[in-house]
């Protein structure tokens, strides 16, 4: 209401019970319906100073809080002080930041652990692990991300003894080729070299090189 402008309350009684797209002007607090209260409101209106217009505070979706209270979208009965954040790109909670506190996802073990941010631009974000290798011996990492680094399968769980002190002694005065004296580093029930199938090692070309 403007100044020197008055609602006509005669007709705000004639159209009480009806919806108020039959005449929006006489829904005074705009609820859809226009009653005795309208009357009231306009009478109230009219008193005061300079008679401008009171707009009323009326929780237009029904989730329990109004303009007033802080409803950044009362046309929406899901968005209000303290809703549950969505990842919607809206901000639920009406505390001015979009789709906030959302945090992160991890998935994934060793090698393969991957994070992502669980929601972005209003887009809820998959979280998928990466790709597993093969095991690498002693790296400290779990390469084939089945939550064990260094399988024991693949590594043998502990490093094998040093050759020199498993070595079987030499009788001294027989000759003994390099390939004989070399065997159990490969072959028996313990060996220090695993994986190696028989007949790879060829008798006329073996050698042994000592490193760290």
């Amino acid at each position: 209401m403007t100044n020197g402008e008055h609602y006509n309350i005669d007709a705000i009684f004639a159209a009480r019970g009806t919806e108020a797209q039959t005449d929006p002007s006489l829904d005074i607090n705009q609820d859809g319906v226009i009653t005795v209260n309208d009357a009231r409101l306009c009478v109230l209106q009219c008193t005061q100073p300079d008679c401008t217009e009171v707009t009323p505070s009326v929780d237009k979706d029904g989730d329990g809080f109004t303009v007033e209270d802080g409803d950044c979208n009362d046309g929406d009965e899901t968005v209000y002080p303290g809703a549950p954040e969505v990842c919607n790109g809206v901000d639920d909670d009406c505390d001015g930041q979009v789709d906030d506190g959302l945090g992160q996802t991890t998935c994934g073990v060793g090698a393969c652990q991957r994070t992502v941010d669980t929601c972005s631009n209003g887009t809820p974000q998959e979280c998928v692990p990466g790709t597993p290798e093969p095991e690498i011996c002693e790296d400290g990492i779990d390469n084939d991300c089945d939550g064990e680094v260094d399988d024991a399968d693949v590594c043998g769980g502990t490093l094998p003894p040093d050759p020199s002190t498993v070595a079987p002694p030499l009788e001294r005065g027989v000759a003994t080729t390099t390939f004989a004296a070399t065997a159990f580093l490969y072959t028996g029930t313990n060996p220090i070299q695993t994986g190696v199938t028989a007949g790879t090692i060829d008798p006329q070309r073996v050698a042994v090189i000592r490193g760290k």
